[in-house]
């Protein structure tokens, strides 16, 4: 399974940061959740460790962005050694764009250059204090936060699929008989089999139009089988909201769901490991769910 994650987002959005070959810096447009977040940096601004092998360079240049509170990080290259032509000498830069968890609240930057073809290192940090910015909200106020204590850890936890889904259900063999709407939630998650006893769960929690949540809980996968990589699959077939619906005489109103948050957490051997992500997917209006969308079911 993977154990780190790259960034490979294309976007013209956002904001943007911008670190120039005179150690000067500057941002344009609010760094907000849920956003892209553009990184330029001039390679000429960090030239230790450039070392060459054959008449060619051998070297890479990289940034690090760590978001907190979850400490979710992303590492990518500021540089691509490959054109049209061939060999690019030097290196030409490129951006780095990342996409900006939905409950950071900050996220700070640090910049590499490293030799391949010797230990050399050099490193931009503002002196070990790490670049710092504030990130604005832009979503929901309560988003599903990270368990304080957890590791963030790809090598043993990942989601391999998920699905949130809004339908109507309808009661008897007419939808005249009534019905209500409902939002399901389809979830599969390999983890690492490290010891018999192990646990997996999600903490989740439901938003309306306006980003209020409207319901929130704990709930625990199943096993399903072994996998490859050493693993295990656990999977969760639940309805996470009961929406507005009714019978006959009796009609009851509730929110119209329009977003899901959740985070993934595995538990073995006294630890508790998450895939560091704030995983959000979003739903359709009620409205939107048709009568050829009805889930029919005997009363």
């Amino acid at each position: 399974m993977p154990a780190s994650k790259k960034a490979a987002l294309t976007v013209d959005k956002g904001a943007s940061l911008n670190f120039y070959t005179d150690w000067r810096q500057s941002q344009a447009g609010l760094i907000r959740q849920g956003e892209p977040l553009t990184i330029n940096y001039d390679p000429q601004r960090l030239t230790a460790c450039r070392t060459y092998h054959d008449g060619m360079p051998a070297w890479g240049l990289w940034a690090t962005v760590r978001f907190s509170p979850s400490g979710e990080t992303t590492t990518g290259s500021l540089v691509k050694h490959l054109g049209p032509q061939g060999v690019c000498d030097p290196p030409k830069a490129v951006p780095l764009v990342v996409r900006i968890p939905a409950d950071a609240t900050g996220a700070e930057v640090w910049f590499q250059n490293t030799s391949m073809t010797s230990p050399c290192s050099a490193v931009d940090s503002q002196f070990g204090y790490n670049y710092r910015f504030i990130v604005d909200q832009a979503g929901p106020a309560q988003p599903v936060m990270y368990r304080t204590g957890s590791q963030p850890s790809l090598e043993m936890v990942n989601v391999l699929a998920e699905k949130v889904t809004k339908v109507r259900r309808s009661f008897g063999i007419t939808p005249r008989a009534g019905g209500q709407l409902e939002t399901h939630f389809d979830l599969a998650v390999w983890a690492k089999n490290v010891a018999y006893i192990k646990n997996v769960w999600v903490d989740f929690h439901v938003f309306d139009q306006d980003d209020n949540r409207v319901n929130a809980d704990t709930l625990t996968l199943k096993y399903s089988g072994s996998a490859g990589g050493n693993g295990d699959f656990f999977t969760l077939k639940e309805m996470v909201f009961l929406g507005s619906g009714g019978t006959p005489g009796n009609v009851w109103p509730r929110a119209d769901v329009r977003k899901m948050q959740y985070r993934v957490y595995y538990e073995v051997n006294g630890s508790v490991f998450t895939d560091g992500i704030l995983h959000q997917l979003s739903l359709p209006a009620d409205a939107e769910i048709s009568q050829e969308a009805i889930a029919t079911a005997a009363a």
